[in-house]
């Protein structure tokens, strides 16, 4: 079970504080609006610390949500076009349409 989550995230780091069952939230600095390559570590009960994931963390500055996405995805669509997703469709809807689109152009959104 993982005790600590941290992350990094260019000039600044994440550190997650559990919320419940597997969700987990961190402060962001107000500014930081965009795109942003994250990688996360992990501790576990016992103490071992682990590396956990590559992640691409976007924030809107249109709701001041952050999301994170699979870095597998990144480079679908431009960064702009990818947060008026997540903020128009949620989370695991933005992540089916990204699935959908890894061949090209799918519902209007093209290449970057």
């Amino acid at each position: 079970m993982v005790k600590s989550l941290i992350g990094k995230a260019n000039d600044f780091e994440l550190i997650f504080e559990h919320v419940s069952g597997e969700e987990w939230q961190a402060a962001t600095p107000p500014d930081a609006y965009g795109q942003y390559a994250i990688e996360l570590w992990a501790t576990d009960e016992a103490g071992n610390v682990s590396y956990m994931a590559s992640m691409l963390y976007l924030v809107s500055r249109y709701t001041l949500q952050g999301y994170l996405i699979p870095a597998e995805y990144s480079g679908l669509v431009k960064t702009d076009e990818l947060i008026a997703m997540l903020d128009s469709f949620g989370l695991a809807a933005a992540i089916a349409k990204l699935k959908e689109m890894k061949g090209g152009v799918q519902d209007g959104i093209s290449k970057s």
